[in-house]
């Protein structure tokens, strides 16, 4: 397996697994009115997502130009 795309799909996952775990935990307000929620997750979420655009976008590019090297 290449490695661009097999990057590509483990920032995918972990993107969507920030999310789903940041729902699972869930925000709450404690007794003395603090929030409390996972925040850390948010920006790691936006982070792997974006990760995952960025790397998927350069595993097409280069699997395009190395299509039109390979054709005769």
């Amino acid at each position: 397996m290449k490695l661009l795309p097999s990057l590509a799909a483990g920032f995918a996952a972990l993107c969507i697994s920030c999310g789903v775990a940041y729902r699972a935990i869930g925000v709450r307000v404690d007794e003395q009115g603090v929030l409390r929620e996972a925040f850390a997750l948010i920006p790691l979420g936006y982070l792997s997502g974006t990760a995952a655009l960025v790397t998927g976008t350069a595993a097409l590019i280069t699997g395009q130009k190395r299509r039109r090297n390979e054709e005769p």
